[in-house]
């Protein structure tokens, strides 16, 4: 199955920079832009890579996180625990999420089918986002050469990989490519216009998405700052807090910012537990934040 196409209103269509290529053009950006001429990229997953006292790689860089994303991590580089008899038991939680990873490893088996495979990985990080064998499952599914060929003619259309100095284009790309292979029902019918029920602060949310557009295409910190104030203010004031924070983690998803999503997130579950829709976001939010640096297309 193809990537989802974005709603024909998405801004990330709207982009005034967008590219438009001729076949001969794109025949030739095709030759130059090919993920499979270059070894260096593609085809190596975090657990193949050596480890040990020679390969300064795996030097813990995550010492300050918390233990379970930094074992998360870890486990997201094939780095083995040296401290395995000090581990919790196996829980019912692990069986259930190992159970879904094998079927994610049966789909892979044809490689056409790596993005059912992808919706499988998911079904099991939203039972425990911070386990390392689902999030390596989910990234073996955008590894698979089918999935790199489709987002490279995807990407091609909008995005000239040759202009590493177009304004915020690696934001852009990061944000497109989540919007396109998320399968999450909330967003069949997303749209940025502030809903009903938010009414009372509409002129303050609509002030934030300004900025956070002006973020956006120009990748200037002090939009993306002035935007966070101006949504801490609309959610200092909002009646429906919990409904304005569904709407913004929205917000920041679509735009790529994923650490921001994740934090408003974790709030909304904090307060509201069984939000079905949010605790599924907030695991595509976790991993887009922490591992999607480790697709190709991306960096």
């Amino acid at each position: 199955m193809p990537p989802r196409k974005p709603d024909a209103d998405d801004d990330l269509f709207d982009d005034e920079h967008d590219d438009n290529f001729d076949s001969a053009e794109q025949d030739d950006l095709d030759d130059e832009f090919d993920l499979f001429d270059d070894d260096d990229r593609v085809g190596r997953l975090p657990a193949d890579e050596p480890y040990g006292d020679d390969n300064p790689i795996f030097a813990d860089p995550n010492e300050s996180l918390p233990p379970d994303r930094a074992r998360s991590r870890r486990a997201m580089l094939g780095v083995p625990e040296l401290d395995d008899e000090d581990e919790a038991p196996y829980s019912p939680t692990r069986a259930v999420q190992d159970a879904i990873i094998e079927q994610v490893n049966d789909l892979l088996e044809d490689e056409w089918e790596w993005d059912s495979a992808a919706e499988k990985a998911y079904e099991a990080l939203v039972i425990d986002p911070t386990y390392g064998r689902a999030a390596n499952a989910l990234l073996r599914c955008y590894l698979t050469h089918h999935a790199l060929r489709e987002m490279q003619h995807a990407l091609i259309k909008l995005f000239n990989p040759n202009d590493e100095e177009r304004f915020n284009q690696r934001q852009r790309i990061a944000a497109y490519s989540y919007r396109v292979l998320s399968r999450a029902d909330f967003w069949l019918h997303w749209d940025e216009g502030v809903p009903l029920e938010l009414a009372d602060v509409k002129g303050t949310i609509e002030a934030g998405q300004h900025a956070l557009r002006r973020a956006y295409f120009s990748g200037e910190e002090r939009d993306l700052q002035e935007a966070r104030a101006t949504f801490k203010t609309a959610l200092d004031r909002a009646a429906d807090r919990s409904g304005l924070m569904w709407y913004l983690a929205r917000l920041y998803a679509d735009k790529g910012y994923f650490a921001d999503s994740a934090a408003l997130l974790g709030a909304l579950i904090a307060a509201v537990p069984n939000h079905a829709n949010a605790l599924r976001l907030h695991a595509e939010m976790l991993w887009w934040r922490d591992h999607s640096w480790q697709i190709p297309w991306i960096h």
